[in-house]
């Protein structure tokens, strides 16, 4: 599974509570840029499409988690 970094931290130290917003933020970006690698896809590389889109619904569960967790 991908390990979201902290936006404010791009030396790899992971998240900290407080960070919420930066967390969020490099969830976007990093989904933003999945999104356009599936688009130069398209049809002709059909499985490395599924590969990607099987990494995004991964983050997106995660990014759920974390969010509900942060904001509850």
């Amino acid at each position: 599974m991908l390990l979201l970094r902290c936006w404010a931290h791009r030396n790899g130290t992971t998240h900290k509570k407080g960070k919420c917003r930066e967390y969020c933020v490099v969830i976007l970006f990093t989904l933003r840029k999945k999104m356009k690698i599936l688009q130069q896809y398209q049809s002709k590389h059909f499985e490395q499409m599924l590969k990607a889109i099987a990494q995004l619904w991964i983050m997106l569960k995660t990014a759920r988690k974390h969010i509900v967790a942060m904001h509850s």
